[in-house]
C-alpha cells in the first residue's frame, strides 16, 4: 500500500486479510482508506460490502454496491451483489433491474458453458421478479382509478385523483 497508494490491489489483499483473521474493523479501515484513494476496482467495494455485512451495517453495504455500480456499470460480480442484496432487503424493484442489467452483459459475452449456465439463472430469476411484481402493477397502475375500484388503499396507491 505505501509502495503504491493509487492500486486497488494493496487494499483489497490486507482487506481480505483482516476478514480472513476475524477482524472486521480492521478490514473496514482499510477498505474505507482504499475506496477513498483507489476507487474503482470491483474487489475493493465487494470486499467493502462483505465487510460492511459482516459487522451489521446492511445499509452502508448497500450503498457501497449501488456505488460501485455507479461508478463501474459494467462490474458483472458487483450487480449480482447488489441483485442478491436487493432481493434480501425486500427492494424487488431495483433487483429487477440490476438482474436485467446482468442479464444483458452476459448475453454481450462469448459464449461458453459458464456464460450460459449463469445466463439461465438469471433469465429464471427475473422471470420469478417479474412474476412477483405483476401483482403490483394491478395497483400501481391508473386502471386502478376507475370508478368501480372502491379500495381506498387501491386508489391510493395508484396515485388516483
Amino acid at each position: 500500500i505505501s509502495a503504491a497508494p493509487r492500486q486497488a490491489s494493496g487494499y483489497v489483499a490486507l482487506g481480505a486479510l483482516y476478514r480472513e483473521l476475524n477482524e472486521p474493523q480492521r478490514a473496514l479501515e482499510v477498505y474505507e482508506a482504499g475506496s477513498r484513494w483507489a476507487g474503482r476496482d470491483e474487489a475493493l467495494w465487494l470486499g467493502l460490502a462483505a465487510t460492511l455485512q459482516a459487522l451489521g451495517q446492511h445499509e452502508r453495504a448497500l450503498t457501497a454496491l449501488r456505488q460501485l455500480h455507479a461508478l463501474d456499470p459494467g462490474a458483472r460480480a458487483g450487480l449480482a451483489a447488489l441483485a442478491d442484496a436487493t432481493e434480501a432487503r425486500g427492494s424487488f424493484v431495483e433487483a429487477l433491474a440490476a438482474r436485467r442489467a446482468l442479464v444483458d452483459l452476459l448475453s454481450r459475452e462469448p459464449t461458453s458453458e459458464a456464460v450460459t449456465a449463469a445466463l439461465t439463472e438469471q433469465r429464471a430469476r427475473v422471470r420469478a421478479l417479474s412474476y412477483l411484481l405483476g401483482g403490483a402493477e394491478r395497483v400501481r397502475g391508473k386502471p386502478a382509478c376507475a370508478p368501480e375500484q372502491v379500495s381506498v388503499v387501491r386508489r391510493a396507491l395508484a396515485r388516483c385523483p
